[in-house]
């Protein structure tokens, strides 16, 4: 007789929000298909959905670190072949909605605290990024090590 494991299971409808998927649960929830593949080019492509349509999962997926969980060999290869190297930047509307409402602020001030939090939030995506490219593409601990100050040190004299 066998037993059956239910704790190994995983459940697709728990999360109905790609917005609070997590780099863990979406890749094993994304099904490949020859339409998301065609998207991974240097093309540019607008993507056009109902609200709850999936939009954002596609766009979370198409990023690096999410790329680089997905078990396809599709996706294997994109990787290995350091081809096409996605960003997801999140952006929030309520971003404008919560401007709108601080009347303390001035319209340049109002504009100057979007551009803040969109900087943040571009700078937050293009690390996680970079650590994502370091774990893939440095070999062993000590070259992802050196590879890592590397780029600490020109980020901090850009900055």
């Amino acid at each position: 007789m066998a037993i059956f494991d239910s704790t190994k299971l995983i459940n697709p409808f728990e999360n109905d929000n790609a917005r609070n998927s997590t780099i863990e649960d979406l890749p094993k929830q994304f099904v490949w298909t020859k339409i998301f593949g065609r998207l991974i080019s240097q093309k540019n492509h607008i993507l056009l959905g109902a609200r709850g349509s999936g939009k954002t999962a596609i766009v979370k997926m198409l990023s690096h670190e999410y790329l680089a969980k997905l078990n396809h060999p599709k996706a294997k290869q994109v990787i290995k072949s350091r081809a096409f190297i996605g960003i997801y930047v999140p952006m929030r509307l309520s971003w404008v909605g919560e401007l709108k409402s601080s009347v303390w602020l001035t319209d340049s001030e109002q504009e100057l605290h979007f551009k803040w939090r969109l900087n943040a939030s571009c700078c937050a995506s293009y690390l996680n990024t970079l650590r994502s490219c370091i774990d893939c593409y440095a070999g062993d601990v000590a070259q992802k090590i050196i590879t890592e100050r590397s780029i600490a040190r020109k980020i901090s004299m850009a900055w």
